[in-house]
């Protein structure tokens, strides 16, 4: 920021700048205050002290860019067509808050350069207002020096260089009147003249032609009247009639506004920087105008035209929740939760009014930029405005510059947002509690016009923003059981016995759960299934299980799942293991009544049962003991012997019929049949 001294301690009250802004009327202004980078009235007087090219800092461009509002490149200078190039005058521009380019010498028709200049071609008058010193190191013959050079006078020029469109610049305070055989005691309601008068209409004809009030709506001749006129030091007599010169317009206590209006001739506009008014006044069948002339600017709207309208926010990082009412901040995701904030401000410029005369004697649009600031961003009632987004940058500095939206604007409304870049928070997790985070913003918006000057908004726009704060949730363990572990399949007669069977897997304990303070388990899901890549990647589960509990461990469930395990793949004297796998994650209510959702449990928890196969037979296995002994006769056959012979078998249909009775044949040499029969219990 550049800080610049004043240019003068005892400034006449006759300044350009300071005349418009100083004394205003708190009716037609509003409480003023400098803004942005420059500021332009700590360094505007009404004398010139040689910053043609830049003064204190403040170069041409800065000047172009903020007081003129033109181009920063065409606006640098003019060619006039025979005489040269000519460069804006900076210290003019600050102090007149007008585009002058050259000096008082380059006007045609001087012989001398731009600060030596010949009365001839560019006459000059002694005045306490003048904005140039002067030497005449030869008579005639004016030497432009610095202020209170020794031997120097104060004058106005008549021309003090060219204007935009290449013609001569007078001084607003230029004055070549006649008025010399009045006297300030002869200006009373019952000398007054009219603009309409013939002698009038004959003598100045060229001055009542410039009469450009005509257009004006009953708001701004009062607006002028009781500013300019009535409110204040704004305009005052330029004369060569020393009784009259350097009075002030408003000592005439008698002038009403339907005399200012129907008999004077009022010149120049707000939008040209200068008022000029002129009474005519007769004295002895003699009549004279009488001007009172002063600097002044277009006028500041209402501070209810200026509003902070609304603050929008999104986020890059966060989720909703499913109703939308809030962003859910995942520390375990993210390291900081972003929020981005769009600040809107509308500025009510032309409302109802005739668009040309607004723009002619009203700070519009078109003599705006735009503001934005933040009055504080609040965590849960903590102010963290500083930390999170200016970050030691104070004051004016402050203030971010936004953007005129056409598209949302119409005839009587600008609207403007801040920057897209302006308010991208990024929130650190350490400054966000576990639940619940209430975020408060209020913001203002400012409305800078040309001469430094702004509004601020009437109101101030608000916002709240929620933010959910999971806990750091540890993943939950899961043990399931399946009923029955073990079973045995029977094959007769090549049929599995039984062919399916259903298993009921279901949880046994979901543990290592984080339940904080005050918060509430209140749902398990669950995935189980038999297919391990299925229970992987599902996202929706199974079944739920309600609760309300504080317990970081749950051994109670009501409800399961049952799979048809197919039996016939498995060979005979072989065993089936079939898996089964599941996930859990749980479900917390905060104090608020927010529900907060783990992580599912990782791996999948398995659980296996068995299943044997064997095969039957019906025929009986008949076992001899070793010690039997046999006896032969002298032929050496067997005479008599015994054998103990035992029998197994197994019977498929066990429990419908019993074995009634065992049949035995003995054959010599051969194998021992054995046969049985069932009867019916």
């Amino acid at each position: 920021m550049k800080i610049f001294k004043s240019k003068g301690q005892n400034k006449p009250l006759a300044l350009f700048l300071i005349l418009v802004f100083v004394f205003e009327l708190v009716a037609q202004f509003l409480p003023l205050t400098k803004a942005y980078a420059i500021d332009y009235s700590a360094v505007a007087n009404n004398y010139y002290e040689g910053g043609f090219d830049s003064y204190n800092g403040i170069t041409r461009t800065d000047v172009i860019r903020d007081i003129l509002h033109g181009d920063i490149n065409s606006d640098q200078k003019i060619d006039k067509q025979g005489y040269g190039t000519f460069y804006l005058n900076t210290e003019y521009a600050i102090d007149y808050r007008k585009a002058v380019y050259g000096l008082p010498g380059n006007v045609q028709g001087n012989p001398y350069g731009a600060t030596k200049v010949s009365y001839s071609a560019n006459p000059w008058k002694p005045s306490s207002i003048g904005y140039w010193w002067i030497k005449e190191y030869q008579p005639n013959i004016a030497t432009i020096v610095p202020p209170n050079t020794s031997g120097a006078t104060r004058v106005i020029f008549k021309y003090d260089g060219y204007d935009m469109s290449r013609q001569p610049y007078q001084n607003p305070y230029w004055s070549e009147t006649g008025d010399d055989f009045l006297k300030w005691s002869d200006l009373t309601s019952s000398n007054l003249a009219s603009k309409t008068d013939s002698d009038v209409r004959n003598q100045y004809n060229s001055l009542v032609a410039q009469y450009r009030t005509n257009s004006l709506g009953s708001k701004e001749k009062d607006k002028i009247y009781n500013t300019y006129v009535k409110g204040g030091y704004y305009l005052r007599a330029v004369s060569s009639n020393k009784d009259i010169d350097g009075s002030y317009i408003n000592a005439l206590s008698w002038l009403t506004e339907d005399l200012l209006f129907s008999k004077g001739v009022i010149i120049g506009s707000a939008q040209e920087g200068y008022l000029q008014i002129i009474l005519f006044f007769r004295k002895n069948g003699k009549v004279a105008p009488v001007k009172f002339t002063g600097a002044i600017n277009k006028f500041l709207p209402d501070q209810q035209d200026v509003v902070a309208y609304s603050i929008s926010y999104g986020s890059s990082n966060l989720p909703k929740t499913s109703d939308g009412s809030a962003f859910v901040f995942d520390p375990a995701k993210n390291s900081t939760a972003n929020i981005n904030l769009t600040v809107k401000g509308v500025f009510y410029d032309y409302k109802d009014y005739n668009h040309s005369i607004v723009d002619i004697w009203y700070f519009t649009r078109n003599d705006a930029r735009y503001y934005t600031v933040l009055n504080y961003f609040k965590i849960n009632d903590v102010d963290y405005t500083d930390q999170l987004i200016y970050k030691g940058v104070t004051g004016e500095n402050r203030y971010r510059e936004g953007d005129y939206q056409r598209n949302q604007s119409d005839n009587s409304k600008a609207v403007f947002t801040s920057r897209s870049s302006d308010y991208n928070i990024q929130i650190p997790s350490n400054l966000l509690q576990t639940g619940t985070n209430t975020i408060t913003i209020s913001a203002k918006v400012r409305v800078f016009f040309t001469a430094g000057y702004h509004v601020d908004s009437y109101n101030s726009a608000s916002q709240t923003i929620t933010i959910i704060k999971k806990p750091s949730l540890s993943d939950p363990q899961l043990e399931l059981s399946v009923t029955p572990s073990y079973s045995e399949v029977v094959i007769s007669n090549g049929q599995y016995n039984p062919s399916t069977i259903q298993h009921k897997v279901k949880p046994v304990k979901v543990s290592g759960m984080t339940v904080p303070a005050g918060w509430r388990i209140v749902r398990l899901d669950f995935v189980i299934d038999k297919d391990r890549s299925r229970v992987q990647s599902a996202t929706t589960p199974d079944y739920s299980e309600s609760y309300d509990t504080t317990a970081t461990s749950i051994t109670s469930f009501t409800q399961s799942k049952t799979f048809d395990y197919n039996t016939t793949y498995i060979q005979p004297g072989k065993e089936g293991t079939p898996a089964y796998y599941g996930k859990v994650r749980y479900v917390l209510k905060d104090p608020n009544g927010n529900l907060h959702t783990s992580d599912w449990s990782n791996p999948p928890a398995p659980v296996q049962a068995r299943v044997s196969v064997k095969e039957n037979s019906d025929t009986p296995v008949l076992f001899a003991n070793s010690n039997d002994v046999i006896n032969l006769d002298k032929n050496g056959n067997p005479t008599t012997y015994t054998v103990k012979i035992s029998a197994t078998a197994k019977v498929g249909e066990t429990g419908a019929k019993t074995i009634q009775k065992w049949v035995f044949t003995a054959v010599h040499s051969e194998n021992t049949l054995v046969d049985f029969f069932l009867k019916e219990k």
